[in-house]
């Protein structure tokens, strides 16, 4: 049996899809991580960062046995083209919290690990039948990047068609990748690094919007 599991770092990401569908909504439990199951498949809640993420995936993974992982939530952006609400399909994740680069490592690369990790070629086949949804590469980092100078050091450097910008996606792609577990992940843009208001402002603005559409996915990927 298909069983997805759809993991995410905080709960108002999702709060939408469980008040849409609270009476197929089962809690499997609260700590270390909350599990819940819908129908037949698994929704994950890690918490914000790196080692949360990979812990929640790993934990997952070893007690339930998803066949699949779809990572979903909020991303900022830096790039101009990007829109506050577009809809991306990640296909390549980085990490920005890493600098080997003294050992002849690539700026990013942990030692002996890959310079970056990919979504799924079938998941992506997936997603591609639910809508029309541009492509991007991500890097994730422990620090919520607000400034220009931020992005400057930890983010530019790691590869020049980066868009997207989080706090977990690295940790569970790491981890499903090493667990030999499919993983594929779409974001909604919730901030624009580039834009002159608040970035933070933005993500508060915005983050009701983000939870609805991505209830839209999850009824559709689900299915």
């Amino acid at each position: 049996m298909n069983k997805i599991c759809v993991i995410l770092a905080m709960n108002d990401e999702v709060q939408d899809f469980l008040d849409q569908h609270q009476t197929k909504i089962v809690v499997l439990e609260e700590k270390p991580f909350k599990i819940m199951q819908f129908e037949q498949h698994l929704i994950a809640l890690s918490g914000i960062g790196l080692i949360n993420a990979a812990s929640c995936l790993t934990y997952v993974a070893q007690k339930y046995a998803p066949t699949s992982f779809l990572n979903v939530g909020l991303a900022g952006a830096v790039e101009q083209n990007v829109k506050i609400l577009d809809l991306l399909v990640v296909e390549k994740v980085y990490h920005a919290g890493v600098d080997a680069t003294v050992f002849g490592y690539a700026f990013g690369q942990t030692p002996k690990e890959a310079v970056n990790f990919t979504s799924d070629s079938t998941l992506i086949t997936k997603l591609a039948q639910i809508g029309p949804f541009q492509k991007a590469t991500l890097a994730s980092s422990d620090s919520f990047i607000a400034k220009m100078d931020q992005y400057e050091t930890q983010i530019a450097p790691l590869a020049a068609e980066i868009q997207l910008m989080d706090m977990e996606a690295f940790g569970y792609f790491q981890t499903a990748v090493k667990l030999d577990i499919p993983i594929v992940a779409i974001k909604v843009v919730s901030d624009i690094l580039t834009k002159s208001e608040d970035n933070n402002m933005q993500f508060l603005e915005i983050l009701a919007r983000g939870s609805q559409m991505i209830t839209e996915v999850m009824v559709k990927y689900l299915k």
